[in-house]
Formats: structure tokens, sequence, C-alpha cells
């Protein structure tokens, strides 16, 4: 379970990375308190990030559904509540700007 687990991130850190040099949202942030770079940002790059994030968290959450190990809170509540992180990154700054 874990060994498909991390060939699921690990295609999706590959996909991620072939569109890295075009897409802020799926680079690491370098900028002062890890802020969005607006500057970099632009409309086309929010639906292939969701998209991404999307698929990312399916992943993570289909290996938590069939982690054959006995249920914890690491490995239950824990995993779901760290899943998800490209998706909330790219969605926290289309609502941000979407509420301006």
């Amino acid at each position: 379970m874990k060994k498909l687990f991390l060939f699921l991130i690990a295609s999706i850190m590959m996909i991620a990375c072939s569109k890295q040099e075009t897409n802020p949202f799926l680079m690491e942030w370098d900028t002062p308190y890890g802020l969005p770079p607006f500057n970099k940002i632009e409309e086309k790059h929010y639906l292939p990030a969701l998209e991404a994030g999307i698929k990312e968290q399916e992943a993570e959450i289909e290996a938590i559904v069939n982690d054959t190990a006995a249920p914890t809170f690491e490995n239950t509540v824990a995993a779901y509540e760290k899943s998800g992180a490209l998706l909330s990154k790219v969605s926290l700054v289309l609502f941000n700007l979407s509420d301006v």
C-alpha cells in the first residue's frame, strides 16, 4: 500500500515538475513569508493547478482508505488533514482574489 502511495505521489510530482517552469502554483515559493508570487501568476495557471491539486488529494485519500494497517489517529485523521496541500495553496489564492 505504501509503495502504491509513493508511486502515485511520485507520478503527480513528475507531472508537476514538468509544468513547473510555466505554472507558479506548481513551484515552491521563495517569497518573503511564503506569500504567493502574484507578479508571476496568470489566469491560465489556475485550472491546471486546481486539476493537479485534485488529483494529488484523491491519491492521498485513496492511500488512506486502502492502508492495511490498523487505523490510528496518525494514519487516518492526521493523514487526511495533511492531504490536499496543493489544492489548498491554489484555492486560497483564487478565493482571496475573487473576494477582492
